[in-house]
């Protein structure tokens, strides 16, 4: 309830409630992978060797992979804030 003051009087300044926090959490988590073309020079482990010559292959390959692992990134952050 706020208080009655006289138009005279000055009022005091209330304080606003407040916490502490110790651990900062974020609100979502965006782990990223850059591609760059050196990446498909390379053969990938498990690749099918009639399909090395195909560059768009090698490309969904490479881009599956790091979806993967970012996926896997995030399972992993979710469990610990368990």
């Amino acid at each position: 309830m706020a208080a009655y003051v006289s138009p005279v009087v000055e009022g005091k300044v209330l304080r606003h409630r407040g916490g502490e926090t110790r651990v900062l959490r974020p609100g979502y988590v965006k782990p990223k992978h850059e591609f760059n073309y050196q990446q498909a020079v390379e053969r990938l482990p498990g690749e099918d060797p009639a399909q090395l010559n195909d560059p768009a292959y090698r490309r969904l390959r490479i881009i599956t992979d790091n979806l993967k692992q970012e996926e896997h990134a995030i399972v992993q952050v979710e469990e610990i804030r368990r």
